[in-house]
């Protein structure tokens, strides 16, 4: 669009990009806050400069959905079910019932977050009304322009007679500004007409935003509502051929989405996954296994269904037989009197032709995507949760605003769930790994629990129960780890005045969602371990510890969360493969004594008072 055309939709806020944008920054240096508040301020310095060049825009429209319904003169501390309010508005806050995918109410920032100059128009149709409404959101920073203050946040709104002071923004009507929303629609190109629904105008967006990424986002997010016939999205580009992405012609556009930095995310393994989901879509009742949940480690048959043969389900696995399960359990919202049976469906496959093995998860329409814990396995598996399920709603609460990751410690779980739902969160994000290790054909030595390690209560639960089995025996010199275990998921190594701990690359199952115990103290040079840990707490006691985490020892982490316990001992929840713990401040010309043990997550409590380790 040309710059004297486009002036018309920026009216206002390229006085506030200058206001932001005094002058142009000095380059970065090397401290990296100063050079994160210097890269926003460049940000901001570009975004003014590239307002006087012509308008490259990019428009996301919606059909056969009801647009932004509410009242549209409301501004209280809350709205529930006004949908105006909540896009306009309100940040953080939604506006959603619970069985609705999002859940913080800052999904609506993708919008300004693609545009150059964090700005955007949104142009609503509602069911039953006959005009359409006008309005748009800027977002810079807190600046001053001709000697007044003004907040970030700015809005593209219908003129208004009364002083600033007062003036309440609200949206152009096509009733009072017919022309203007007229014009708009035919400069942006919109497909709107008289159809219900949102549509957003984004100027200046990222340069990312191709017709390939777009393309790669929708199939890789959005993949089983499209291949259920829920969702079809097409795409236009003045320079390209359009796609048009639905139920019939989703495996096709993966020639089209090119190479990915993400395995998962690869044409070859998007393909296979597109084939296990048609599959599922279409499984019968009668060929799901079915399985409950139990509170301890046994596996249980469901009620009412024939017991399933291990070794049989083993065979047909590594036969490249498909397999579906599901999996029933109870959870238990504390509104609730009492706990609600639900369920989730598991979907699995060999994947030899894989580097490495994927599990997918599915919440209702979203997919859920930082969460891989197959690596280790040449398997493929699909997890689905109906979102309006009990099960759904929790597995929502314990997503983050990104919604990418089932985090079982995240406080709304806690606040809206009874006890044991933290467990069941685990429960669900580790039900395909535990099932794919259960049908792996292992060496006899190494099957160790049998049927109950369907389900195991740690990672390790090979070399765990093997020390167990050992403990009792009257066998001197034996080896405390049978021929053939698997070795430690983690390691220890030594730093200048202290340590780190690090995964095991020698290990072959993801660590993820497991927590560990580390204490430490330093060497005596005559006593045993326990005789230098007793001595650190007599330290302690006596207000003369030789070392405190709270104090003088640092500990970084990376790719985990840590909280503090005591003096010389934290625990360790390891959110991603490649994490790192490193401790450092201790006595130089001592020893120290460090000691790591895997918290069982049966027996997992989260002391949410303690101090987190920086």
């Amino acid at each position: 669009m040309p710059t004297h055309r486009a002036t018309e939709y920026l009216n206002g806020l390229t006085d506030h990009l200058d206001a932001v944008a005094v002058e142009q920054p000095a380059r970065p240096s090397g401290n990296s806050e100063v050079s994160q508040v210097n890269d926003e301020t460049q940000a901001v310095y570009r975004a003014a400069r590239l307002v006087d060049q012509p308008l490259e825009w990019l428009v996301v429209e919606d059909f056969g959905t009801r647009g932004l319904t509410g009242d549209v003169n409301a501004n209280g501390a809350n709205e529930p079910g006004n949908n105006f309010w909540g896009f306009f508005r309100q940040i953080g806050i939604s506006t959603k019932g619970e069985d609705a995918a999002g859940s913080w109410g800052l999904g609506k920032w993708v919008f300004p977050d693609a545009s150059q100059i964090n700005a955007f128009l949104a142009l609503t149709k509602r069911p039953g009304e006959s005009e359409s409404l006008l309005m748009g959101l800027a977002i810079l920073k807190t600046h001053e322009k001709d000697g007044r203050r003004y907040p970030a946040y700015g809005h593209y709104a219908a003129s208004d007679p009364t002083v600033d002071s007062e003036w309440f923004q609200l949206p152009m009507r096509s009733s009072d500004s017919s022309l203007f929303i007229t014009a708009a629609a035919d400069d942006f190109r919109l497909k709107r007409a008289d159809r219900s629904g949102l549509s957003v105008i984004i100027p200046y967006p990222n340069g990312d935003l191709t017709p390939a990424s777009l393309a790669r986002a929708v199939i890789t997010q959005y993949f089983l509502p499209i291949m259920l016939g829920r969702l079809e999205v097409t795409i236009e580009h003045p320079d390209e051929d359009d796609r048009v992405i639905d139920a019939e012609h989703i495996e096709e556009e993966l020639e089209w989405i090119g190479p990915s930095e993400r395995d998962e995310e690869s044409e070859e393994s998007m393909r296979g996954l597109l084939a296990l989901a048609g599959w599922a879509i279409d499984v019968g009742d009668e060929e799901r296994i079915r399985i409950a949940l139990p509170r301890n480690k046994e596996i249980e048959p469901s009620s009412g269904t024939a017991e399933f043969d291990l070794e049989q389900l083993r065979q047909r696995f590594q036969a490249g037989e498909r397999l579906a399960f599901e999996l029933r359990c109870s959870v238990q919202e504390r509104s609730d009197s009492a706990p609600t049976e639900s369920r989730c469906h598991v979907f699995l496959e060999r994947a030899e032709e894989l580097p490495q093995g994927h599990d997918y998860f599915v919440r209702g329409n979203l997919s859920i995507p930082e969460m891989d814990h197959l690596l280790g396995h040449k398997a493929r598996a699909l997890l689905l949760v109906e979102g309006s399920s009990k099960l759904g709603h929790l597995l929502r609460d314990s997503e983050g605003p990104a919604h990418i990751k089932w985090d079982p410690q995240a406080a709304r779980v806690k606040e809206n769930w009874m006890q044991g739902a933290r467990q069941r969160v685990y429960d669900i994000r580790r039900a395909p790994l535990r099932i794919v290790q259960a049908l792996v054909e292992r060496p006899v030595e190494r099957q160790l629990d049998a049927l109950a390690d369907l389900f195991p209560a740690d990672i390790a639960s090979p070399r765990v129960a093997a020390n167990r089995s050992n403990s009792n025996s009257a066998s001197s010199g034996a080896s405390p780890t049978p021929p053939g275990a698997l070795p430690s998921p983690v390691r220890l190594s030594r730093t200048s005045g202290g340590f780190r701990l690090l995964p095991n690359d020698r290990y072959p199952v993801s660590v993820v969602d497991s927590s560990w115990r580390v204490r430490f103290a330093y060497a005596l040079a005559r006593g045993s371990k326990n005789r230098a840990f007793a001595q650190f707490e007599q330290g302690v006691k006596d207000d003369s510890p030789d070392f405190s985490v709270r104090d003088g020892i640092k500990v970084e982490i990376q790719g985990c969360q840590a909280q503090t316990t005591a003096d010389n001992a934290f625990e360790v929840s390891i959110d991603e493969d490649a994490f790192s713990v490193s401790v450092t401040g201790f006595d130089a010309n001592r020893d120290v004594l460090v000691e790591v043990d895997q918290i069982q997550e049966s027996s997992l409590v989260v002391n949410d008072d303690l101090d987190e380790v920086e």
